[in-house]
């Protein structure tokens, strides 16, 4: 048989495995157990030994370090590389902190974000990053790695894939924006150094985090104004998701209306009022007619967030309203 096509076939199993677990929302999965050998689930809680379990031989492995070290032995630009990048990500998609440390210490989470940030073909760039958003969703210690591995020089560079490649890295941007808003519900401290067991993160000393805070608005309208109104898919939708994120930020925040005028100052350095609010109108009109018929879609939405659909559907509802007295509405027009 085909080499290709059974890589396929074996990665589309454990694909489908993996979503099986539907009770598997940030910590609560049990059939992801079965993907560790029982040495590995001895040690799952004591992740300091993690290293040394990636170099027991192979008969002491379970299916997912042993699909991890084959993915690793890949070519950069491979289909065999997509599919089991595609198995590691659904694996991860719902895990919790001792998952993705187990399966980070392996050596994959600095090769995954080395060939995400220096991939020139978009396809292996894309699956490399939205891997890498699995690893560090929530997870204190791998979001501040990020900056730890890439160093000074090269953090730049993402923070330019960030904006200038959006379809691509939105659901990285949307993984550090959900787990910086994680960390300050928990109670996080800002401290020289992130830990998980201690609720401290560096977030005055993180670049990422500041870039964020500070083009927050900017953000949104490169997000939106990427996807063309007639031509939204499956693919590019997540576009819309993540603008819609930082927008509900705000409005937690208290401070939608001043976001909205941020916007709204955008549009009049292009001198032309409406260009994005309108156009992301018709975004939010094809947004809720999208998950209107797409249930399933929406219970991912909420799992993948920690939040539930119905105050998505709330703020989406509140700025596509005819309420000429709230700014936080796109038809609010200043007179």
């Amino acid at each position: 048989s085909c080499p290709l096509i059974d890589v396929v076939c074996e990665n589309r199993l454990v694909h489908m495995f993996s979503e099986l677990d539907t009770d598997r929302v940030y910590g609560g999965g049990r059939l992801k157990l079965l993907f560790y050998s029982r040495e590995e689930l001895l040690a799952r809680d004591t992740p300091e030994i993690f290293p040394a379990l990636w170099q027991q031989r192979d008969r002491n492995r379970g299916l997912i370090s042993r699909l991890v070290s084959s993915l690793q032995r890949q070519e950069s630009v491979s289909q065999s590389r997509f599919w089991m990048a595609s198995c590691v990500e659904s694996f991860l998609r719902g895990a919790d902190y001792r998952d993705q440390m187990f399966v980070a210490q392996s050596g994959l989470f600095e090769s995954t974000l080395v060939k995400g940030t220096c991939a020139e073909e978009a396809e292996a760039r894309q699956s490399n990053l939205d891997l890498l958003s699995e690893m560090i969703k929530f997870n204190p210690e791998l979001c501040a790695s990020v900056t730890t591995v890439l160093g000074p020089s090269r953090v730049p560079h993402l923070l330019d894939i960030l904006v200038s490649n959006v379809v691509d890295s939105n659901v990285l941007l949307r993984s550090f924006l959900l787990s910086f808003e994680r960390f300050r519900e928990l109670g996080y401290r800002d401290a020289d150094r992130a830990s998980y067991k201690n609720k401290t993160y560096p977030f005055s000393r993180c670049p990422i985090y500041r870039f964020i805070e500070n083009n927050r608005a900017k953000l949104v309208c490169d997000l939106t104004t990427v996807v063309a109104a007639d031509a939204i898919s499956q693919e590019n939708v997540c576009c819309i998701n993540t603008a819609l994120f930082l927008l509900l930020i705000a409005e937690e925040r208290g401070s939608l209306e001043g976001f909205m005028d941020e916007i709204r100052e955008v549009e009049l350095s292009r001198n032309r009022q409406g260009v994005i609010t309108d156009h992301v109108m018709a975004l939010l009109d094809f947004w809720l007619r999208y998950y209107r018929v797409r249930d399933k879609d929406a219970i991912v939405l909420e799992n993948s967030t920690m939040i539930p659909f119905s105050r998505w559907s709330s703020l989406v509802k509140r700025l596509v309203a005819d309420a000429p007295q709230d700014r936080g509405s796109l038809r609010w027009r200043a007179h």
